[in-house]
């Protein structure tokens, strides 16, 4: 057990619950939630080690939670990984003007990847 708290931001239940059951399975602490309310709301009671944020979100988007979260000085140092479907050059830029640790594009990853990926971020805070 990693003991590695991550908070998974995505609002579409089917890739909420297959890459939090692949997460957990793999001995992380997961917290999710579906908008900008809920990773709210969990930034305030327990701090993720690491944030997965998907962009398309009912109410702000996840750009918009990037910069709030990155604006809070207890919360910058968390890593924020976007993950989107969007691969446009653009949104890849402003994720990283933003902040963002890195980011993935969804249909192009795989469980285990995502795993190897977040490992490899751990490793590199070390």
């Amino acid at each position: 057990m990693n003991n590695k708290k991550v908070l998974l931001v995505e609002d579409d239940d089917f890739l909420r619950q297959l890459v939090g059951s692949k997460l957990t399975d793999d001995g992380f602490a997961l917290n999710v939630a579906v908008d900008s309310v809920g990773v709210f709301t969990l930034l305030e009671k327990e701090k993720p080690d690491l944030i997965l944020l998907d962009v398309m979100l009912p109410g702000l988007d996840g750009f918009q939670i990037l910069e709030k979260i990155k604006s809070d000085k207890s919360n910058e140092a968390i890593p924020v990984v976007i993950l989107s479907n969007l691969g446009q050059k653009e949104d890849k830029d402003k994720a990283f003007s933003l902040g963002a640790k890195d980011f993935w594009i969804k249909a192009y990853l795989d469980l285990d990847e995502i795993v190897e990926k977040i490992n490899k971020i751990f490793e590199e805070k070390k």
